[in-house]
């Protein structure tokens, strides 16, 4: 915004990124004020030539250019008709992903020299884009366990805390199953070891499709996990475990020479926040104990939240 306005004599600019058929406003000024973020569609837009084409487009007359070749336009922002406009593609990794536009109310207010000037900038800014997108990646990879990419112990619990702040916040419940592959080790020991990682990563798929996009998973530690399910009850909370132990049951593992070896089963404990009187960390205690309870009882158990029953 300030090498815009520092360098350019512009009325009105913005910086869009691609969202599918829409341009997302991630900044936009128009004569003195910014716009709070908006969605565009990028059809009969001079936005939309440029992402299309991959390249800039400068018109210095835009009324007259626009009676010529019939040129697309939407007004965003205020009530008035640009003059002159020049827009730049701006890429992450080779590819196209958004726009930097600039526009004045007068005619014949930039040149090349200043196309030149904002290809410069959007330069800058796409360096500045591949290095949030580096630094996001490998703080997304710090964050997850390397086998099976569900969220390590550590980002688990940094998420469930703000979970349980929301939640309450909210006052929206909040479940937690605990889950331990059953003699993991003797599973182990038999089948070997990558036979043991495929029913690890195997099992968080089984979790994956039966949670929705807001719940968390994490590795506890070894062959045990952690399912947050906000806005879930126990009883809720008891279905989802319920489904897991019973798709995991179906799943179809192979040993080392390819053949077919009964798939593991696995121990659940649940716990709700809402009756609970304590932090997160009282939250995990309270699945972990029931989890413990329910391998007392055997294999394939599953051990409902303190006052709740499944049947």
């Amino acid at each position: 915004s300030n090498a815009i306005q520092n360098a350019l004599d512009a009325d009105t600019y913005y910086v869009g990124m691609l969202r599918g058929e829409y341009l997302h406003m991630e900044l936009f000024y128009d004569d003195g004020e910014f716009f709070s973020g908006m969605d565009i569609p990028l059809k009969d837009t001079l936005a939309g030539i440029v992402l299309n084409k991959g390249e800039s487009l400068l018109i210095s007359d835009l009324v007259s250019e626009r009676k010529k070749k019939n040129l697309p336009f939407i007004i965003v922002g205020r009530p008035r008709i640009s003059s002159s406009w020049m827009g730049t593609p701006l890429r992450t990794n080779g590819s196209v992903v958004g726009l930097i536009a600039v526009a004045s109310y007068q005619k014949y207010v930039f040149d090349h020299g200043d196309l030149d000037l904002l290809e410069n900038i959007a330069q800058q800014a796409q360096l500045a884009l591949d290095n949030a997108g580096r630094h996001a990646e490998v703080e997304t990879r710090s964050q997850h366990d390397s086998l099976t990419n569900v969220l390590n112990h550590n980002a688990f619990l940094l998420r469930l805390e703000r979970m349980v702040h929301e939640t309450t916040e909210q006052k929206i419940p909040l479940s937690l199953i605990m889950l331990d592959v059953d003699q993991f080790k003797h599973y182990n020991d038999r089948y070997g070891h990558l036979t043991g990682d495929k029913v690890l990563t195997d099992l968080c798929q089984v979790i994956r499709r039966n949670i929705n996009k807001g719940d968390l998973v994490g590795r506890w530690g070894g062959e045990e996990f952690v399912i947050a399910l906000p806005n879930a009850t126990a009883r809720q909370a008891y279905m989802v475990a319920e489904r897991i132990r019973k798709l995991l049951e179906g799943c179809i593992i192979c040993d080392r020479e390819n053949n077919s070896i009964p798939a593991p089963t696995i121990c659940q404990g649940i716990a709700e926040y809402q009756v609970l009187l304590g932090d997160y960390i009282n939250l995990v205690d309270a699945a972990d104990q029931q989890l413990y309870v329910a391998k007392n009882r055997g294999h394939g158990e599953i051990e409902p939240a303190l006052g709740y029953s499944s049947d």
